[in-house]
């Protein structure tokens, strides 16, 4: 996956620019050229994919609902329409 997509995902899940910057150690211009397709330095593109995993993992991400993944499945098992 390219850093591009990775950070137009957590872009998608209400991430500023800033936010992703401060986050991974850079600046916000360093963000939006990225998401241009810039080219970024290897430790830069390596914060982002770390922050992508661990923003995206099933077990952390809470859906609109509130339910996570596992959870919902359980709820709708338990409670069949």
């Amino acid at each position: 996956m390219t850093v591009q997509k990775m950070l137009e995902d957590l872009i998608e899940k209400g991430f500023s620019q800033h936010a992703i910057a401060k986050r991974v150690g850079t600046t916000q211009p360093t963000i939006h050229r990225a998401l241009k397709g810039s080219d970024t330095r290897y430790e830069t593109g390596k914060e982002i994919e770390a922050m992508h995993h661990q923003e995206t993992r099933p077990e952390t991400v809470e859906h609109l609902d509130g339910i996570r993944p596992q959870e919902k499945l359980e709820h709708e098992q338990a409670n069949p329409r």
